[in-house]
Order: C-alpha cells, then sequence, then structure tokens
C-alpha cells in the first residue's frame, strides 16, 4: 500500500505542472501584409528612404490604372525593363503618354517585385536614357 501511494504522488508531481497553465498554442508568425514596410506612402514627408532612391529613364512600353512599364537603361548602360506602381493616390504626369520617354524617381518595396514612384517626369528632346536627371526643387 506505501509503494502505491508513493508512486501514486509522485506521478502527481510529475502531472501537476501542466494541470494549472492553459494549453499551449502555437504563434502565429505574421503574414506579408502584417509585417512592417519601411517605403514612403503619400502625404508624408520622405526624409529618409529605407532601401534608397533610384532613377531610370526610358520608353513608356505598358501603362495601366496603378502602375507602367518602362524599357530603358540603368546606371551601369544595361538595357533593362522595370515595371513600376504608382504610391496610394498617385496619378501620371498628363504629358506621360505610351511610347513617351520619362525619368523615373523611385524607391524599392518588400511587399512586392515592383518598384513605387517617388516622381516621374517627361524627358526632353536630348536628354540620354542612363543619365536622367531630377532637379532638386519639387
Amino acid at each position: 500500500m506505501p509503494r502505491i501511494c508513493v508512486l501514486f504522488l509522485v506521478m502527481l508531481l510529475l502531472l501537476a505542472p501542466a494541470f494549472g497553465q492553459p494549453p499551449r498554442r502555437p504563434v502565429p508568425k505574421p503574414t506579408a501584409t502584417q509585417r512592417p514596410v519601411n517605403n514612403p506612402r503619400p502625404g508624408r514627408s520622405y526624409p529618409q528612404y529605407a532601401h534608397g532612391l533610384f532613377v531610370f529613364g526610358g520608353e513608356v512600353k505598358a501603362q495601366n490604372l496603378n502602375g507602367f512599364t518602362v524599357a530603358g537603361m540603368d546606371a551601369q548602360g544595361k538595357a533593362r525593363t522595370m515595371r513600376f506602381r504608382l504610391a496610394e493616390g498617385g496619378k501620371f504626369p498628363e504629358d506621360v503618354k505610351l511610347g513617351s520617354r520619362v525619368a523615373v524617381q523611385y524607391t524599392t518595396t518588400l511587399e512586392s517585385a515592383l518598384y513605387e514612384v517617388v516622381r516621374c517626369r517627361k524627358l526632353p528632346d536630348g536628354e540620354d536614357f542612363p543619365t536622367p536627371s531630377f532637379p532638386e526643387n519639387k
């Protein structure tokens, strides 16, 4: 009889921590939409861009409601085709149409393969694709 009591007490002591606590649940990992993204949004100042500001020049090949595709050359003179998206509430400059030559100032985002447009302007005749520039006045 004493052995059974001792055995019962030992088992009770081993199982006691499990009785007083709620069951463990796995902590859900945040999804891509819940993760904080350090990219600029309209209506805010842009003192620092998390991933830097870049400039690309080329010809508009496709355009839709929230973005466009530009074929041109990067800063190293390599031919590239890049897809850009407008920031929320962003609008195309009126003089930018299909086939027009543009300079796009953009930043990268974590949430997609697109690049987010900060500024876009039509390139004047004679300005080269690899070296488009933006005046500092906004």
